[in-house]
């Protein structure tokens, strides 16, 4: 079934039906929801709590949550790697990328990264994480298979 997830700010995730528009579930998840990526592959949906650093893994087919992640200081941006199901979130004041595993859901790495990061994108072809640096109008590359 095709559904849309939705973060608000009243610490939960909204399911919507894609085809009715009929709200499927409201999930718990951490404080400040702000962003999520949704595997297809997997059907797991990351959440990020920005006012508590973790991220909320949820089943989408099941519409549960799996696991809470702890992650560095202000997670603003993910992105995936849907073939090797791992998740590269930004962590905006700790200046950090946390790579968490999508089986076991744990962080499998810290890295850190140019201050004021404030979004990510995955070009697996290529074998790069793009860094959007917020403010300087400049985009940092990083290698992610060195990750």
């Amino acid at each position: 079934r095709a559904a849309h997830y939705l973060a608000s700010q009243n610490i939960r995730v909204t399911v919507v039906d894609g085809t009715g528009g009929r709200i499927l579930a409201r999930i718990p998840v951490g404080r400040g929801p702000t962003h999520l990526r949704v595997n297809p592959n997997t059907a797991v949906v990351y959440v990020l709590n920005t006012e508590e650093a973790s991220v909320t893994v949820l089943d989408g087919r099941g519409l549960s949550v799996l696991a809470t992640v702890p992650v560095g200081e202000y997670p603003i941006g993910i992105t995936l790697d849907e073939e090797a199901d791992r998740a590269y979130v930004v962590n905006n004041r700790a200046d950090t990328l946390s790579i968490v595993d999508g089986r076991t859901r744990t962080v499998l790495g810290t890295r850190r990264i140019p201050r004021n990061v404030s979004s990510a994108a995955l070009n697996p072809q290529a074998g790069l994480l793009y860094l959007a640096l917020k403010g300087d109008d400049r985009i940092a590359l990083v290698p992610f298979r060195d990750l």
